[in-house]
């Protein structure tokens, strides 16, 4: 990499006519006022984050569509195995085609704004999939819920990036994506009520799954509208020094939000080696997301009934809460993303080789194996929260997230490709446990290169190191991680 940029040590006390605020880190009362600003920020953003996550977890991961396959969409519908496939891989080609101009909308106008416009517009359509009665209308439905879907992910992790530090984005993003397994469990547990409603107000009991959460999406988006801020510039309940004091906080981010939108950090972006490696790795993970879609179905082809099968799947959400908040919180405080992730894909590799190996009288051992599976979503997310502290650059940021969300997105429509033997799914779970090996190995590969890239970094700096008014001077020019010699790659 060649850098383009080398800041002078100078005392650099203002940056375009704004002052810059003198900090002390050893100050009592300033790390006390830090302190207090963080739960402050968490009071107002997790509590949002985490129950939009759940709406998104509950339709995003596929436990409406699932519990309306065991509640009699699949009959209803007149669909096949190979139809409900087609059905999880359309809502991703709607979210693949979508990313690139979600994310330049996301750049470009207000982040608050454009998230409630999404959840409106995605819960409407979720009330539309109920009035679906064949094939084609639920392929139409399915690629508009993908494309109305698409920016809401990307939104929460540009929010966490612009709230929080390196050290504390994994944790906090492991958090709000917590609400992936909460929602196995809600949906579950309301899958049960939703099973006594067939009939009411003339609808079928899987018609249900969609227009319960579908309207509580849309009030979302209306409370996110007025309510929701998506970057400190945009948070109206931040004092004009709790804003300076976050710029502090966030100096080693080296970057803060930028509307203009820099095409040469596009290009930079897209000839980036390690970008390209991360969706490799994104692709594959997310190989293994198709349990969602078929989870319950693999549990019911155990021969449990319908009320059976909703109880068992509610283990499921449970572990994987477990799994995520153990693996952000150990990444947050071993400060290492790549072996962590190798460390959570043993469970997945245990978990389809008992899938794989037993037969099928060995039920709890087939549990055990479905249980193991959720192990993966803290692979992804510790990948999701290692992007913005790789690419730095606001504009080459949301480029490396969109391209991020691709590779999602390429997986997903992969995934239920690979799970068409019914009721077995021996082909699908044999592809998952080659994806586990190939990403462990890749995720080292990362590792390695930006391993290397620090040290080469560190001979040429040699004893230099800037002040932290220099590294708030750098975000605030909107530098790239190629172009400021001072950045280090997480590792």
């Amino acid at each position: 990499m060649d850098e383009k940029y080398d800041i002078e040590h100078e005392e650099v006390v203002s940056v375009d006519g704004k002052p810059l605020r003198q900090y002390d880190p050893q100050d009592p009362d300033q790390q006390e006022a830090e302190r207090r600003l963080k739960r402050k920020i968490d009071v107002r953003m997790m509590p949002f984050m985490l129950q939009t996550g759940l709406l998104l977890a509950i339709h995003g991961q596929n436990d409406a569509e699932c519990l309306a396959a065991i509640l009699g969409i699949l009959k209803d519908a007149h669909l096949t195995a190979n139809n409900y496939s087609w059905l999880s891989s359309i809502f991703y080609f709607g979210f693949l085609v979508s990313e690139f101009p979600s994310n330049f909308l996301m750049q470009r106008f207000p982040i608050a704004k454009y998230l409630s416009t999404s959840l409106v517009l995605w819960g409407s359509v979720l009330c539309c999939t109920a009035a679906c009665n064949n094939f084609t209308s639920l392929m139409v439905i399915r690629l508009l819920l993908g494309i109305t879907e698409a920016g809401v992910t990307p939104t929460f992790t540009l929010s966490t990036s612009l709230f929080y530090d390196r050290k504390t984005m994994t944790s906090r993003i492991g958090y709000w994506f917590c609400a992936n397994g909460i929602s196995g469990m809600v949906a579950s547990m309301i899958g049960l009520g939703i099973s006594k409603m067939d009939g009411a107000g003339g609808l079928k009991s899987w018609q249900w799954c969609f227009i319960l959460p579908g309207l509580v999406t849309v009030a979302a988006g209306i409370i996110a509208f007025f309510t929701y801020a998506g970057s400190p510039k945009e948070a109206k309940w931040l004092s004009d020094e709790e804003r300076d004091l976050l710029e502090y906080m966030l100096r080693d981010n080296q970057t803060e939000e930028n509307k203009q939108f820099k095409f040469f950090q596009v290009k930079e972006c897209l000839l980036d080696p390690h970008m390209w490696l991360f969706f490799v790795v994104v692709v594959l993970t997310n190989i293994p997301n198709a349990v969602a879609s078929f989870g319950q179905l693999i549990i019911q082809g155990f021969g449990f009934s319908v009320t059976q099968t909703i109880l068992l799947g509610i283990p499921t959400g449970f572990v994987q809460c477990v799994f995520l908040i153990s693996g952000s919180q150990l990444s947050t405080r071993l400060n290492q993303r790549a072996y962590v992730i190798c460390l959570y894909w043993l469970p997945v590799i245990l978990g389809t080789s008992l899938l794989t190996a037993l037969p099928r009288t060995e039920v709890a051992g087939l549990l055990a194996g479905v249980y193991l599976l959720p192990a993966f979503t803290v692979t992804f997310i510790i990948s999701l929260s290692w992007l913005p502290q790789t690419f730095v650059g606001h504009t080459k940021k949301v480029t490396a997230h969109a391209i991020f969300m691709i590779g999602y997105a390429v997986g997903n429509i992969i995934a239920p490709q690979c799970y068409t033997d019914l009721p077995t799914y021996h082909h699908g779970i044999a592809i998952t446990l080659a994806c586990c090996c190939v990403c462990m190995a890749l995720t080292l590969v990362i590792r390695s290169i930006l391993w290397r890239e620090n040290k080469r970094r560190d001979a040429l700096q040699g004893d230099k190191q800037p002040t932290w008014e220099e590294l708030v001077d750098i975000a605030r020019r909107d530098l790239t991680d190629r172009e400021n010699i001072y950045f280090r790659y997480k590792l």
